[in-house]
């Protein structure tokens, strides 16, 4: 965090640096409104920064209340990597990156599940394109395709916590499939013993099971 601030303080007027604080504070507890003054920010300095826009429709989003501020920075992303596109239409991140802001937007996950597959296409082996297909078949109500998105996932970085997360949560939600959603926390647990959620969750779990609670 200290050294987000450093370069800042050195170099007020790189979009990249008010960016990168930015998504340091978004991490933190409570501080999402302050990472959104540091994308505004870049954006001010940039107003074609790409990630930027898209990091602040999902820091608008993330706050609550403020779901037309957050679909007007997705439109603005969306626009600027469609013009990214026109020239690099092989170049893989701009794909994956409508693919996260397409998801953000009602009825537009046709869209999203579009632009992971062009990703893939292009590098099969993208771990976060299999993730964030997973997380958009998965909000679809698709759960088995979920499943088989995080699983592959897990396949290529089988220490992607995020990814064996989701997947336990996603078997949670399956009749008759509790116990391996519970193998997927006991197996993050392994990789992560502090992680909240996935504590959270296997304790849910482990009760649902002793009959005590229903599936998260």
């Amino acid at each position: 965090m200290t050294e987000f601030e450093a370069a800042v303080r050195l170099e007020p007027d790189s979009p990249d640096y008010h960016d990168n604080l930015g998504l340091a504070l978004a991490s933190m507890s409570g501080r999402v409104p302050e990472a959104i003054t540091q994308y505004q920010t870049a954006l001010r300095i940039n107003p074609h920064f790409q990630a930027a826009h898209l990091n602040l429709g999902l820091a608008w989003m993330s706050i609550g209340g403020h779901q037309q501020d957050a679909i007007a920075e997705y439109q603005k992303a969306i626009s600027e990597y469609q013009t990214t596109l026109e020239s690099a239409p092989d170049y893989w991140q701009p794909h994956l990156n409508l693919g996260i802001a397409y998801a953000q937007m009602p009825g537009r996950q046709a869209d999203a599940i579009a632009e992971y597959r062009t990703v893939l296409a292009i590098k099969p082996d993208s771990e976060l394109a299999h993730f964030q297909l997973g997380n958009t078949f998965h909000t679809m109500g698709r759960l088995e395709e979920a499943i088989a998105e995080y699983r592959t996932a897990l396949r290529i970085k089988p220490d992607a916590t995020d990814a064996r997360y989701e997947l336990a949560y996603a078997l949670a939600q399956i009749p008759g499939r509790v116990p391996e959603a519970i193998a997927e926390c006991q197996a993050l647990l392994r990789l992560s013993p502090n992680d909240g959620p996935a504590r959270e969750l296997m304790a849910s779990l482990l009760a649902f099971q002793q009959g005590r609670h229903q599936v998260p």
